[in-house]
């Protein structure tokens, strides 16, 4: 899947630890395939600015 070639799967919930094992199919435990054929994906990072964190 295009959105798991594009994001750093390191800001997307995977540690150094399972990151080799990261499948676009795990997104399927929280949307199913109709959902995301009928929503589409998409992936946001949220960040804050220096002066919060």
């Amino acid at each position: 899947m295009e959105l798991y070639q594009a994001l750093p799967l390191l800001k997307c919930g995977y540690t150094s630890n399972n990151v080799e094992a990261a499948s676009p199919e795990d997104m399927e435990a929280h949307y199913s395939l109709e959902q995301q054929a009928h929503y589409g994906v998409l992936g946001i990072e949220i960040s804050l600015p220096d002066h919060f964190s």
